[in-house]
């Protein structure tokens, strides 16, 4: 090979190295677009006063673990007594992801401001990284222009840009980035020559890999399940690769070996053996994968066997013998069920969810929460889902990439059917979907335009794929640029309604240092990571719903249900909570309803006499529970005494109203929970103007009236006031 040719131009050296630096051009431009895509929020996240607004709800616990982690770096929490207060509750998810973004934050301050600059951008970064991986899946597949395909494709797709946008410093970015990688790491080994010296190398990231997939997603097993399956049915049965099997079983111990500590340490994370959180399940897993992939390598060393079938009934009864001995030693059904039921169910608190709805609309029919139309995620490929296995199986009859289709084969179909099922599972499905649409048509460029330059055929088939997903992908990035605005307004306006909640509430135990917290804020589950977070106040129920603590959230949903006052009360006591919030979303004929209301009296509803607004953002109110003063008053029986003082807030005045009627005793006796002296931020004006019997009065009463529950006596007459 030459320096130039006779005529001066570029030797074969230079054009392969101008052929490298387009290709990373390309590359550059296309990590460029997904990380355009995955900021349309930023002008709405980050405002000009410095600060940001997280744009999801579990964004916002994950923040509260991750924060806790950067203020205690390397310590990370493991019991969190602001879940299911009073008691606490040991930390659901695994702790990486929290972990690693406090550990990156740290290495740009030390405050809160830069821990939060850092969050909101932790998604969009994974995002590209793992459009990077989806890259290098596609390049060791069939070359940079698959490569750049696939990643083009994975830049645009909505699913995976919408769970990595900004702002949303939730695992699922993380999730996806592993998978990428943990994709290419599997095509890399399939697709290897056998005994080439670097199967330690693919074991060590195999088991990397697989270890930080468990650290990072509380569905980890759903993953594993696919991805080993997959490996081990190309490898194993397919393609008799023992030395392919050796270093899946190698990584599958070393996997195990990393979670056992982070079991050790953080104690049962949800349980001994549950599927739904890091437990003592995942490391037996992966143990058993390991045992089975030792048995078939002792027995095809020992017994070789060239058929496919008697290959595949020897891993099945290997599988069933191993998979019958730990149900034998261990307690796994209920643990098993908990995840098929993770992967097929549906919350019934959380219908609004799309995460949680079919990819399909029909499948469910018209009602709240149903998310947008499926050719929004996928555009047109989102109706032949079922057929890309299909055409991956076409491609079987290449040899030298038959394993890789086996591998693709399995993830497409599998994620694919998940993904049909609860939308969430579209962020997994990702990956191998951009990698197995690249390959089809760039085969299929090659069959029938193969006299083509490679460069027009790699553009078809990019051209191809935009004019199936396009459209879709255009739609709905274009509803995210409309609709943003509003949504991330929303956000930081329940924001600073809970940064004032914690201003104007005293301050906790246990937020960022060992302790237990004296008191609990009482709000709907569907905020109280929320609130967790920008109050720094434990909640007794959050986002994570029943599963966490399901008497808990039943008391809370009683709460807000409740027909009388004292049964609401009598909850919070229970749960030890000073102070409540109504969202403005309760039912008009209940304790919620009146508390949307401000508590006072309204149509034929009481007013309520033991919950005192403080303040208000909206459609949030911010209430504590007190003792209330009682006045007293004598009158006729079926006599109605009306009281009304007017309360100031920053938001606005209203005018509280509380009724009472005299009892066969006449004697009349209404509870009320505002002092007349009252001082901001819920300042009170004047004495309480009483009406009763024709009679108009005012009455004072006093701070230490309403906090110990006295009696105050309404005088309507001179004599009386002698008496």
């Amino acid at each position: 090979m030459v320096g130039l040719t006779e005529a001066g131009g570029p030797t074969e050296a230079g054009g392969v190295t101008a052929r490298r630096w387009s290709v990373v051009a390309a590359l550059v431009a296309v990590a460029a677009c997904a990380l355009a895509l995955r900021s349309i929020e930023l002008p709405w996240v980050l405002s000009s006063d410095g600060s940001v607004v997280l744009t999801s709800p579990d964004a916002y616990y994950h923040a509260r673990l991750a924060f806790y982690a950067f203020v205690n770096f390397p310590d990370f929490l493991r019991f969190d007594p602001y879940l299911a207060y009073p008691t606490g509750a040991e930390v659901p998810l695994p702790p990486l992801f929290d972990w690693g973004l406090a550990g990156l934050a740290r290495v740009f301050g030390d405050d809160q401001a830069t821990f939060e600059r850092v969050a909101i951008w932790i998604s969009p970064v994974l995002g590209v990284l793992a459009t990077l991986c989806v890259f290098a899946a596609g390049r060791r597949l069939r070359g940079a222009a698959c490569g750049l395909v696939a990643a083009g494709t994975y830049a645009v797709l909505p699913l995976p840009t919408y769970f990595a946008r900004v702002g949303n410093p939730d695992h699922h970015a993380a999730v996806a980035l592993i998978g990428a990688l943990w994709l290419w790491v599997w095509l890399e080994s399939v697709l290897s020559v056998p005994d080439e010296g670097r199967g330690w190398v693919r074991s060590l990231l195999h088991g990397l890999a697989t270890a930080a997939m468990l650290l990072t997603w509380s569905g980890s097993l759903v993953f594993v399940g696919i991805a080993e399956a997959a490996g081990l049915l190309a490898v194993g049965i397919v393609g008799a690769r023992l030395d392919l099997v050796r270093n899946q079983g190698l990584g599958a111990a070393l996997a195990a070996l990393l979670v056992v500590p982070f079991c050790l340490a953080g104690g049962e994370f949800g349980g001994g053996f549950t599927s739904t959180t890091l437990s003592w399940l995942h490391p037996l897993v992966l143990a058993c994968l390991a045992l089975l992939c030792a048995g078939l390598c002792v027995d095809g060393y020992w017994r070789p066997s060239r058929g496919v079938s008697h290959r595949a009934l020897r891993a099945g009864g290997l599988a069933i013998l191993i998979a019958l001995l730990a149900f034998s030693l261990f307690p796994l059904a209920s643990g098993i069920a908990s995840g098929v039921e993770f992967v097929t169910g549906e919350d019934t608190w959380a219908f609004r969810n799309p995460e949680q709805q079919p990819l399909y609309r029909f499948l469910v029919g018209e009602r709240p929460g149903t998310p947008r139309p499926p050719f929004y995620y996928y555009g047109v490929v989102t109706y032949l889902l079922p057929l890309v296995p299909l055409l991956l199986l076409w491609l079987l009859r290449e040899p030298r990439r038959r394993l890789a289709a086996v591998v693709l084969v399995v993830w497409t179909s599998a994620f694919g059917l998940l993904a049909i099922s609860q939308l969430r599972f579209g962020n997994e499905l990702g990956a191998p979907l951009c990698v197995a649409l690249a390959w089809v048509t760039l085969a299929a460029c090659d069959r029938f335009v193969r006299r083509l330059p490679a460069t027009a055929r790699a553009l078809i088939s990019a051209g191809v794929i935009a004019a199936l997903i396009g459209p879709g992908a255009l739609a709905y990035h274009q509803v995210r640029v409309d609709k943003g605005q509003g949504r991330s307004t929303a956000w930081r306006n329940f924001s600073r309604f809970f940064e004032e909640v914690r201003r104007v509430t005293p301050e906790t135990r246990g937020f960022l240092e060992k302790g237990e917290p004296e008191y609990g804020l009482l709000v709907a589950a569907n905020i109280g990571h929320l609130a967790v977070y920008r109050a720094r106040r434990p909640t007794p129920a959050g986002n994570l719903g029943p599963n966490l603590d399901p008497e808990k959230f039943e008391l809370v949903s009683q709460f807000y249900s409740a027909s009388r006052e004292s049964e609401a009360v009598e909850i919070a006591d229970r749960l030890g909570t000073r102070f409540v919030v109504a969202s403005g979303k309760n039912r008009i004929d209940s304790v919620g309803g009146d508390l949307d209301r401000r508590g006072t009296a309204h149509g034929n509803r009481a007013h309520l006499g033991r919950f005192r607004l403080l303040t208000e953002r909206g459609v949030l109110n911010l209430f504590e529970i007190v003792p209330g003063a009682v006045l007293e008053a004598q009158a006729e029986p079926g006599e109605q005494l009306v009281a009304q003082l007017g309360v100031v807030l920053p938001e606005g005045a209203f005018r509280f109203e509380a009724r009472g009627i005299a009892g066969p005793d006449g004697w009349i006796r209404v509870r009320v929970p505002y002092a007349t002296g009252d001082a901001p931020p819920n300042e009170t004006i004047g004495p309480y103007r009483v009406t009763l019997a024709g009679h108009r009065v005012q009455v004072e009463v006093g701070t230490e009236d309403v906090t110990l529950g006295r009696s105050v006596r309404v005088v309507l007459s001179a004599s009386e006031a002698a008496h």
